[in-house]
């Protein structure tokens, strides 16, 4: 219609799409990030124009040969900050380390509460240390009580019981470390539990257009003592908490996308 001029690559791309929306699901949940991602790294591995090909095979080199450079080094203080640089970029490799962030603080714990603790982490405590900040799997999540953070809600989380075997969400009070007579460590999250019934949006009986969203899910504020204790590993991460009025009813929505960030 508009001549072959017109025909670009980008153009005869469209002929594609709604095939690849039928395979694979609609655009609003795909993304190209990890593949700008993998570019980004490349870049990283050279630094001019000429033989680029050349630098990235040097640069690859040096990061799997680095191991035993490490251990050639001679001077003793060199070799340390070598070491520590070198464990540091493993741990940020490790996406499935937990780390407590700032300073902790003491709390006292009513009997429930405590007895809740021992039993979830099966360790008799002998010394708890409270949290308001965790980075876990290299998200960062918020306690209710972390005041800092005022325009996003980063508390929400979905997590999982493990003797129900079910998913639940709720909301960080705040995180307990502790620590068990033997020198062994656990970490905690103390949750307010939202009610949730296992339906979501498209099986509740408000949804006037019958949309079936299954990422959407509805549930309830629950009583002010209906608090939950729940192992950090559990917690299978954040959720978008939309709140609609002063009722108790809430929407909790999982990220579709949960490689790209904004």
């Amino acid at each position: 219609m508009y001549g072959e001029q017109f025909l670009t690559l980008n153009l005869h791309s469209l002929l594609h799409l709604p095939f690849t929306v039928c395979n694979l699901g609609p655009l609003w949940v795909t993304s190209c990030f990890p593949f700008e991602d993998t570019n980004g790294l490349l870049m990283k591995l050279y630094h001019g124009t000429q033989c680029v090909e050349d630098q990235i095979v040097s640069s690859l080199n040096i990061i799997q040969l680095l191991p035993t450079i490490v251990d050639d080094i001679p001077n003793v203080q060199y070799k340390k900050f070598a070491q520590t640089l070198q464990k540091k970029k493993q741990n940020d490799d490790n996406t499935s380390n937990v780390v407590l962030l700032g300073a902790g603080f003491n709390r006292e714990f009513e009997a429930g509460l405590l007895h809740r603790i021992t039993s979830i982490s099966g360790m008799i405590p002998k010394k708890l240390m409270c949290y308001k900040r965790l980075r876990l799997r290299n998200a960062v999540l918020h306690s209710e009580e972390y005041k800092r953070v005022k325009v996003r809600n980063s508390y929400t989380i979905k997590y999982m019981c493990p003797k129900k075997n079910v998913c639940c969400y709720g909301f960080i009070q705040y995180f307990v470390e502790v620590h068990g007579h033997d020198g062994n460590t656990k970490i905690m999250a103390v949750m307010k539990k939202l009610s949730y019934n296992g339906l979501i949006v498209a099986q509740s009986e408000d949804n006037i257009l019958s949309v079936r969203c299954r990422h959407i899910h509805k549930v309830q504020r629950g009583t002010l003592d209906y608090i939950d204790v729940v192992d950090v590993i559990n917690i299978l991460g954040l959720v978008v908490c939309v709140n609609i009025g002063d009722t108790k009813e809430l929407y909790v929505c999982d990220f579709p996308n949960t490689i790209e960030s904004d």
